[in-house]
């Protein structure tokens, strides 16, 4: 969660967002410095390559298909837009939209971020659902005024800070699909 250090740390001396390229190589490099393992540049640079395109929980596709045309969907992510792009298109993703947190100047949970998808959108924050796997992701939504969704796929309690509970706690999308439809 390195990318969540040099998002605060940026914040908090109101810097520009740092390059989620350069976030992504320095936590690959304090993780194997950490955890002792030798490496080269030329081994962080052949990892960052192979992440460029995501892996699809094998439950992702069909159920956003069946939602899709009745909610307008995006993905929102603290990735940079071309590789965003790239990985959405790539891998046949069916929203309407990408959205990437490099575009509001902020990493996800910043409110800014959220705040910016929803100008993107056109919507107003009450008739948003977001949907994420991490209780700081749906905090940031909620405080742009938006619902969360927490997707539960591995059984881990939902816990955040103040307290709070995900609007909607769901295994998986094909369980959110059912419930919205």
């Amino acid at each position: 969660m390195a990318y969540l250090h040099e998002s605060n740390v940026d914040s908090l001396l109101g810097r520009p967002r740092t390059p989620f390229e350069v976030v992504r190589r320095l936590t690959l490099s304090q993780l194997f410095f950490k955890l002792k393992i030798s490496h080269s540049k030329d081994d962080i640079e052949n990892l960052v390559a192979s992440k460029a395109t995501p892996t699809l929980f094998p439950d992702v596709k069909e159920p956003l298909t069946r939602l899709r045309g009745k909610y307008q969907m995006a993905v929102l992510s603290n990735g940079d837009l071309k590789s965003l792009d790239g990985a959405v298109n790539g891998l046949g993703i069916p929203v309407d939209r990408a959205i990437s947190a490099e575009q509001a100047g902020f990493y996800k949970p910043h409110s800014g971020v959220y705040q910016h998808a929803l100008k993107e959108l056109g919507l107003p924050g009450e008739q948003v659902l977001h949907v994420a796997a991490h209780a700081w992701d749906i905090r940031g939504a909620r405080a742009a005024g938006m619902a969360g969704a927490y997707i539960n796929r591995y059984d881990i309690p939902y816990v955040d800070a103040d307290g709070s509970q995900a609007d909607l706690e769901v295994s998986g999308l094909e369980e959110l699909a059912n419930r919205l439809v």
